[in-house]
């Protein structure tokens, strides 16, 4: 995935709700310090990637992280419904 993040405008809620997405996809999979990989797969930086999750997070397309050894995010139904609407 290619970021084709807007510039210099707001971006909009289909955004946040890829990067949601893509953020739990890349969890599935196990993959360790998976904001490192998310700001690979997206070509932005990590603090880049930590922002957007941060705003995809505050928009509830995103659950924030459990405490503990399992620090799961899941993607909320209001993220899919932004989805499958595109």
């Amino acid at each position: 995935m290619t970021s084709k993040w807007p510039k210099g405008i707001a971006a909009s809620d289909a955004e946040y709700a890829r990067v949601a997405y893509l953020y739990t996809q890349l969890m599935s999979t196990k993959t360790f310090k998976t904001t490192e990989r998310l700001a690979e797969v997206m070509e932005v930086s990590v603090s880049t990637a930590k922002e957007r999750l941060r705003k995809a997070r505050a928009k509830g397309f995103l659950t924030s992280p459990g405490k503990g050894r399992i620090r799961a995010s899941v993607i909320t139904p209001e993220a899919i419904k932004v989805l499958s609407d595109i």
